[in-house]
């Protein structure tokens, strides 16, 4: 890449900063349209985390003394005169290097060369940093890694340099290094800051930002009055003694990791604070170390050979008194503000070694701490501040404990940081958990210890009872927020322990049971037919899961399986949403537990479809031997059937003179049923071939008029086909109240007719029955009529009449034989013709039966269909009688048993044949189907 001396893109006649030089690369043109490199500068996240030590022992005065010791992240403590980024202070500025790189982030082998400590300013207005003059971006195929540091020194000294601050030379290869020194006056310390990027590639558009994530390299040394300070007095000199003031410091090249420290012995040094106006040490819990008196260190792990100390100067009212304590094992990080407190009792700083989670279910959706997972802590006095025995007040109240895991294992964080100041363990206290953490004061948690060395469930007894689990636990927050475990902490004397004195340990016991469900999965009969009401053959069968779809109490899926937790010792039910056309699985049976606390229970729900005889079902009937039919019901909730009849033929002459065709009924009927329904089926009978008598469930009766063949004068009329329905009332076929009841009527077609006599003078002599109808039957006709000049046919019934004969009398000359009521059908049956000198066909059945011919020659007409719902039928009213018969003028049955989807198809036009496939009017007996379909 061709390296450019460096120019001032933004203003040109503006003079470099001093610490440029030719060597720096930079872009002269900008890549983007705004490619100019700006920075946002916040802080890291914290990687140390609070925690506490053995007090250090204070010597040199006449009573006991000791430093309590406490370490928190630098962030959480009081802020230092550096930088608290995202706190009221913030940086005015930074030093950053950046490193070009065309393809890996390594820079062991590179110098900073796309530019070397600059200034990096910030803007008042945007918040963010950038130069004196415009850097850009280099090519989309270059990255830059960036180095930055606080305080700034440009090595020039210019005004406003942190000479105490030496960055490594440009020429330098690999990471960069900062030699830091301490500033010897306490007030003149800064807080020393570093940020490392990994690859940094621009955006495709707008201004690129780099984002600086900045980590405190030092540890804060602050000292406070501890509440057991024996004696009243004051505060003259604290000193930090052979420490160290210099290291040098060595970036890491990793985002968001400490670099590292190295040390010599010889840079070692003491540091310390004289006040002025004495501080008063008698204020239980005050500050000594004021913001500006913190002393800002070099992080390090003292040793015995550092011989490093603290020594304090107070003054009790008789004399100045010079205390000491040791360093020697003790370690100050990065990044931690580690606390003081002067105390006349060896307390530590409480620390838990470890907290068991309750013993949970494999499986469960949490059988172990994660990281963030937080404890409430209690901790119950031993003795009051006078010693004497106390055992029922609280010293503190709900402090968060909380965890870290890693591949180690967890660990605990006491936070030291509540109002209540930092935990320390005092002799013979009993310390209680709970889990999950509630903020603030909770509702209902202790405010004293109910009795004397209480157990864990008794202290917590309240929490434990007024403890209410959440109905709906799918969410993982809700699931968690329904859990409450409690211990009581086991302390390193009661088992002989080798931990620290400072040190609690605690299992958990789960005050909650556990429901598991799982949905099993079943065989279940798929499809199965019947004939005739006998069982038929199973055709298919298919694996039924239960519903995972829940009603009311609703777990946590994980997988496999539902978890919820419930209250102990109470019944909980867990159902799913009820059976639907989109919830077909729903259970069988609800699943109720009751769980003693801490323990749980496995139950599996199933799908109501195991149970079911069928899932698919097919009713096949047909006409056999004046048989009427029960049909039952599936017994599961709300069921759809689709019904479907086919009206009977009437009787055929021979294969060329056929009766009337039967017509086709469909729909689907919704029955909502906890016990099984009742439906009864009556399938229409077609005449044998040349029959006189009607076919069954209503077909009218032809007449022979008894001359032979060799008369040639034989006329005969034929039976009509009955009609196939569906009631809700059984009976004989012809009983009112269950004619009443149908609610679906296929018609059966008109008898055919014969007349030998004018077949051979060649006037027709075979009358065209009439067809079965949708909501009106086909007339009969005759062959002959053209001859004659007369009409002797059936005519088709409609929704509210009968047929009749379409002449109005009978004669023979003037005489009248008969009327032509006597001709007439019927409500559920075909006309039949009078006896006379001439003869007719039958008319078909149906909801209202066609009208009977009256000569030999003339064919009946088709009866009328009837579906409970479908437009243009007309139901009777349920107060008619067989004498007295009135419609509503609507088409829905009394019974409130209603069709949707209807389809009525008539004997003369393209209809589905029972077998498959279709046909022109139904042929043969008469047919139904029921057909449950909720799969």
């Amino acid at each position: 890449m061709k390296r450019h001396t460096l120019r001032y893109l933004a203003v040109a006649a503006v003079a470099g900063l001093a610490s440029c030089t030719t060597e720096d690369v930079h872009r002269e043109t900008p890549v983007l349209t705004d490619g100019t490199i700006v920075f946002d500068a916040t802080t890291a996240p914290a990687t140390s985390v609070t925690r506490g030590a053995d007090a250090l022992t204070l010597n040199g005065y006449t009573k006991p003394l000791w430093l309590l010791s406490s370490a928190v992240p630098t962030d959480a403590a009081a802020a230092t005169r550096g930088t608290q980024l995202g706190g009221s202070d913030v940086m005015s500025h930074f030093g950053v290097s950046a490193y070009l790189q065309e393809s890996t982030g390594d820079v062991s082998q590179k110098t900073p060369d796309y530019f070397y400590n600059l200034k990096a300013v910030r803007d008042e207005q945007s918040g963010r940093y950038g130069f004196g003059q415009d850097y850009y971006w280099p090519a989309s195929n270059e990255a830059l890694t960036f180095m930055a540091y606080y305080p700034y020194n440009s090595g020039t000294g210019a005004d406003g340099d942190n000479t105490l601050v030496t960055l490594s030379p440009r020429t330098q290869a690999g990471v960069q290094t900062i030699e830091f020194e301490v500033a010897a006056a306490n007030g003149d310390q800064v807080d020393f800051m570093t940020a490392t990027t990994p690859r940094v590639m621009p955006s495709t558009s707008g201004t690129p930002v780099v984002n600086l994530k900045f980590r405190h390299q030092l540890a804060a040394i602050r000292f406070a009055i501890g509440s057991q300070f024996p004696t009243k007095g004051f505060i003259q000199k604290i000193a930090l003694k052979n420490v160290y003031k210099k290291g040098t410091y060595t970036f890491s090249e990793v985002s968001n990791t400490d670099g590292e420290w190295t040390l010599e012995a010889a840079d070692r040094d003491n540091f310390e604070v004289g006040y002025s106006v004495d501080r008063a040490v008698n204020a239980a819990g005050e500050d000594v170390s004021a913001n500006d008196e913190l002393f800002l260190m070099i992080p390090h792990r003292y040793t015995a050979d550092d011989n490093a100390s603290i020594a304090i100067d107070f003054w009790d009212g008789y004399a100045t008194h010079t205390v000491t304590a040791s360093l020697t094992d003790t370690e100050w990080k990065a990044g931690e503000t580690v606390t003081y407190e002067l105390s006349s009792r060896k307390l530590t700083t409480l620390q838990v070694q470890s907290i068991t989670y309750a013993t949970t279910v494999s499986g469960a959706p949490r059988t172990n701490w994660q990281t963030d997972d937080r404890v409430g802590m209690y901790v119950v006095q031993g003795t009051d501040a006078n010693g004497n025995p106390d055992g029922h007040t609280l010293r503190y109240k709900n402090i968060p404990v909380t965890a870290t895991v890693d591949e180690t294992g967890v660990t605990w964080s006491v936070d030291h940081t509540t109002g209540q100041g930092p935990v320390y363990k005092y002799p013979g206290d009993s310390y209680y958990f709970y889990y999950p953490y509630q903020e603030g004061t909770p509702t209902g948690y202790p405010n004293e210890c109910n009795e004397v060395g209480a157990s864990a469930e008794t202290f917590f007894s309240s929490v434990i009872n007024g403890h209410q689990v959440e109905t709906d636990q799918q969410s993982i927050t809700n699931f968690i927020k329904s859990d409450l475990q409690v211990s009581k902490a086991v302390l390193p004397e009661d088992e002989d322990s080798n931990l620290p004195a400072s040190t609690i340990k605690a299992t958990m016991a789960r005050q909650v049971g556990l429901a598991v469900i799982s949905l099993g999965t079943d065989q279940a009969n798929k499809t199965k037919v019947f004939t005739n009401n006998n069982a038929g053959e199973v055709t298919e069968t298919a694996s039924v899961t239960a519903s995972d779809t829940f009603s009311g109490n609703i777990p946590y899926n994980n997988s496999s399986a539902y978890y919820a937790y419930v209250k102990a010792g109470t019944a909980t039910t867990f159902s799913s949403a009820v059976y639907s056309d989109t919830n077909k699985d729903a259970w069988a049976e609800s699943l109720v537990f009751t769980v003693a606390a801490g323990n749980s229970d496995s139950q599996t729900a199933h799908s109501a479809r195991k149970n079911w005889e069928y899932i698919n079902a097919v009713w096949n009937y047909s006409y056999t031997a004046n048989n009427c039919y029960t049909w039952t019901s599936a017994p599961q909730g709300t069921n759809s059937y689709t019904m479907e009849c086919w009206g009977a033929q009437g009787t055929n002459y021979d294969a060329t003179y056929q009766g009337g065709k039967g017509g086709y009924t469909k729909g689907t009927l919704s029955l909502n049923t906890t016990l099984a329904a009742h439906l009864y089926i009556y399938c229409g009978q077609q005449p044998a071939a040349q029959s006189v008598t009607g076919g069954w469930n209503g077909g009218g009766t032809g007449l022979d008029n008894g001359h032979t063949v060799a008369d040639e004068k034989l006329q005969i009329g034929y039976g009509g086909g009955g009609a196939t329905d569906i009631r809700l009332t059984d009976g004989d076929w012809n009983n009112f109240s269950s004619l009443q009841s149908r609610i679906m009527v296929a018609a059966g077609g008109a008898g055919n007719a014969m007349s030998v006599q004018h077949l051979q003078d060649s006037r027709g002599g075979h009358g065209i029955p009439g067809y079965a109808g949708g909501l009106i039957g086909g007339d009969g006709s005759d062959s002959s009529i053209e001859a004659h000049g007369l009409t002797f046919c059936g005519s088709g019934a409609t929704q509210t009449e009968p047929g009749n004969s379409l002449n109005d009398k009978e004669k023979i000359g003037d005489q009248i034989i008969s009327e032509s009521g006597q001709w007439k059908g019927g409500f559920g049956y075909g006309g039949s013709p009078a006896v006379g000198y001439y003869c007719g066909g039958g008319g078909g059945s149906g909801y209202y039966g066609g009208g009977a011919s009256t000569r030999g020659h003339g064919a009946g007409g088709g009866g009328s269909s009837f579906i409970s719902g479908h437009e243009g039928c007309d139901a009777i009213t349920e107060t008619s009688t067989a004498d007295a018969i009135t419609h509503t003028g609507e088409p829905n049955h009394y019974s409130g048993k209603v069709f949707t989807n209807t389809l009525m198809i008539a004997g003369n036009a393209t209809q589905t044949k029972p077998g498959g496939g279709t046909e022109t009017g139904h042929s043969g007996n008469g047919y139904a189907r029921i057909t449950l379909t909720r799969w």
